[in-house]
C-alpha cells in the first residue's frame, strides 16, 4: 500500500486502540529495506509519518543488504531514521529495533563480529540518541530460514551487547 493509504489506516486502529483503553501503546514498525533509496513505495516519506507512541523497524543485515551492514551503514535503516524518526516529532526518543537479525554470513565468528561492531557503534552514541528497544531475531521465522539463527559465538556477542547496554 502507499502511504497515504497507511497513514489513514493507522490512524483508524490507533484511535480504536486508544478510545477502548488510552493507555495502550500503539507503536508503528517498517520493514527497513522498504525504506532503500530504490523503493518506489517510499520515495515519498511525508505520508508515513504517522502518530505512534514508538516507532520500530525490522533491519536485517543480508538479503538486499550487505550482510556486514551495521545499523549506521544499513542504508534502509539509515534513510528509515532520517525521514521518519527524525522528521516526526518525539520520535527520536522513541525508537527502536522491532526485529534485528544478520542473515548469509559467512561463518558463526563473522556474525559475532558484525553483532560486537554494533555494539560498539551503539556504546558511542549518548544514552538518548540510543534505541528503547532492541530485538534480537533468532529464529527460521516463518520462512524456515535457518540461515537467521546464531551459533554459539554470535549469542555470546549479543550477550555481551545486552551486558554492555542493556
Amino acid at each position: 500500500m502507499d502511504g497515504t493509504t497507511f497513514a489513514k489506516g493507522f490512524k483508524r486502529v490507533r484511535d480504536v486502540m486508544k478510545a477502548a483503553d488510552p493507555k495502550v501503546k500503539v507503536g508503528y514498525s517498517a520493514m527497513a529495506y522498504q525504506w532503500d533509496d530504490n523503493r518506489p513505495r517510499t520515495k515519498d516519506p511525508k505520508p508515513w509519518r504517522v502518530e505512534a507512541d514508538f516507532y520500530g523497524a525490522d533491519t536485517y543485515s543480508g538479503g538486499t543488504q550487505p550482510a556486514t551492514d551495521i545499523i549506521s551503514e544499513h542504508d534502509g535503516h539509515v534513510r528509515w531514521f532520517s525521514e521518519l524518526v527524525q522528521k516526526t516529532p518525539g520520535a527520536t526518543t522513541r525508537w527502536g529495533l522491532t526485529e534485528r537479525g544478520f542473515k548469509g554470513t559467512k561463518s558463526d565468528q563473522a556474525r559475532a563480529s558484525e553483532i560486537d561492531r554494533e555494539t560498539a557503534y551503539l556504546g558511542k552514541l549518548s544514552a538518548q540518541a540510543r534505541p528503547a528497544f532492541y530485538l534480537y531475531w533468532n529464529t527460521k521465522g516463518t520462512e524456515g530460514d535457518a540461515d537467521l539463527i546464531n551459533g554459539p559465538k554470535a549469542r555470546a556477542a549479543v550477550a555481551r551487547m545486552v551486558a554492555k547496554l542493556g
